[in-house]
């Protein structure tokens, strides 16, 4: 998955060690640093740009599709094929997810209800 660029909430112009107690930083230019929550022996899933003058600050953030964590839920869809009702579960994000993935699996039956 490629990297996300967000820009966050802006801290007062200056340090921003003084608002942000838990990240690490790098100056990496006389008005930028670069902050981070990992040592250099562990995986870096983030980084956060700070412009010292502005306070403006930019987050980064790598998404990789081993390490991202996904909430799952488990959907009741409630569907018809003919004079056939059935109730099917399926696993997804959200039921925009759950309709394609069933839609995907069973293109013959019709979804009356998901909850």
């Amino acid at each position: 998955m490629d990297p996300v660029l967000k820009q966050i909430d802006s801290f007062p112009p200056g340090c921003p060690y003084d608002y942000d107690g838990f990240n690490m930083g790098q100056s990496i230019g006389k008005d930028l640093i670069m902050m981070f929550g990992n040592h250099a022996d562990a995986e870096c899933r983030y980084v956060i740009f700070c412009d010292t003058k502005t306070g403006k600050r930019f987050k980064v953030t790598f998404q990789q599709e081993e390490t991202t964590r996904r909430i799952m839920s488990i959907f009741q869809i409630e569907a018809f094929k003919g004079n056939i009702w059935n109730t099917f579960e399926v696993e997804a994000e959200n039921k925009e997810s759950a309709t394609v993935q069933f839609k995907g699996a069973k293109p013959e039956w019709t979804i009356q209800s998901i909850t």
